[in-house]
């Protein structure tokens, strides 16, 4: 059985130049995407978190979100949705 992808991985194997998201008329690429998603998991990293940690996201849908939620996917840190 082949493993499945993680979700940092899934976003990484897609074309760079593809469209992941529109926000707002505006329109993000898969790149930009795992680039956010990267600079998210460094800086995570750099405040101590690590794999199974818990870190609460208290956002309203845009792309900050998802850039947090690939952030925690590539440490290992639980993402907990925060609904208000």
């Amino acid at each position: 059985m082949i493993a499945p992808a993680t979700i940092a991985e899934m976003v990484a194997a897609q074309p760079p130049e593809a469209t992941a998201l529109w926000d707002r008329g505006r329109e993000l690429s898969f790149a930009e995407l795992d680039g956010l998603g990267q600079r998210v998991a460094t800086g995570l990293k750099d405040l101590g978190l690590k794999p199974d940690d818990r870190l609460a996201l208290w956002l309203p849908n845009v792309p900050a979100w998802l850039a947090l939620f690939l952030g925690c996917a590539r440490l290992g840190v639980i993402a907990v949705s925060i609904n208000t």
